[in-house]
């Protein structure tokens, strides 16, 4: 008999950014709840990620996924915006 695979939660996975790893992993629910709770803002989220497809992203890296197109130039300055709201 064949034992049922494990499945680990993400964060348990060696990850390639692991600084940026609690917030890439986050559900939408979750991070609402930590936005209303005031303990996580849109800036953060958004430094975390952009530090996160930086790295990630790199094709001279350990991962160079080069999975991203493009990124929003002003992504950081509209998050800023919304925190303030």
């Amino acid at each position: 008999m064949v034992p049922p695979a494990v499945v680990y939660p993400a964060w348990m996975v060696t990850d390639p950014h692991p600084t940026s790893a609690e917030v890439a992993y986050l559900g939408a629910d979750e991070l609402v709840d930590r936005f209303a709770a005031g303990t996580l803002t849109s800036a953060a989220v958004v430094d975390a990620l952009l530090e996160r497809i930086a790295v990630v992203d790199d094709p001279s890296g350990d991962v160079g996924l080069r999975s991203m197109a493009a990124v929003a130039e002003d992504a950081r300055s509209v998050a800023v915006e919304r925190d303030a709201i």
